[in-house]
């Protein structure tokens, strides 16, 4: 890693969420090999910690990065403030998370895009083959994977790169779903998986 990378690493651990530092670099490594003028897809937002490592890979370019995420309410007795003990410290409305997402990413300006809502809101919306990279993080059952990667595949241009998070026996649906409607395909080029404390991954779609 270098001087570069560990201060990308230490900024956007600033922001609350679950993106290990493995998982930021690779992601921001990723965004870094395109080419100018590139357009980025991320399903599932949250507090914008994946958006902030995208961010950064983008930083000086005319990049821009489209979110689609719910941003929806949240019960401090249901099972987020389990996970994400810091989001008690937000106010209980049902702007929090959104509120803060937007405070987390307001350093991107014109170069950050946000689409509120699910990503089958979008399904007929969004123009196809148009993007270079998308970046999967949203519902992470089975179901719901496998139909945000039928989506992106018709939104990613030939030779993209759709990649995403939470490949790991921990969430074993993902597993199942990206190998089932992508890893299997003729038309994919897997890139990797990264293990330890990552589980990030990748393909390369080239048609």
């Amino acid at each position: 890693m270098t001087d570069d990378e560990k201060g990308v690493v230490d900024t956007v651990d600033e922001v609350a969420g679950w993106f290990t530092g493995g998982d930021i670099i690779s992601l921001y490594r990723l965004v870094r090999q395109l080419a100018p003028g590139a357009k980025i897809l991320e399903l599932g937002s949250y507090r914008g910690r994946s958006t902030n490592a995208i961010g950064h890979g983008i930083k000086g370019s005319d990049a821009v990065v489209y979110c689609i995420d719910r941003w929806q309410s949240f019960d401090f007795d249901d099972v987020l403030p389990k996970i994400d003990p810091s989001v008690t410290a937000l106010r209980p409305c049902d702007a929090a998370i959104l509120e803060d997402f937007i405070n987390n990413t307001t350093w991107l300006g014109p170069q950050l895009r946000m689409m509120r809502g699910s990503v089958s809101q979008y399904s007929d919306l969004l123009p196809e083959a148009f993007f270079d990279l998308i970046f999967i993080d949203a519902d992470h059952s089975r179901e719901g994977v496998t139909g945000d990667i039928g989506a992106s595949l018709g939104w990613l241009k030939p030779g993209g790169i759709l990649c995403g998070h939470d490949y790991w026996s921990g969430t074993p649906s993902v597993m199942k779903a990206v190998n089932e409607a992508l890893f299997s395909r003729q038309d994919v080029q897997e890139l990797g998986v990264v293990g330890g404390n990552g589980c990030m991954w990748f393909a390369r779609v080239d048609s």
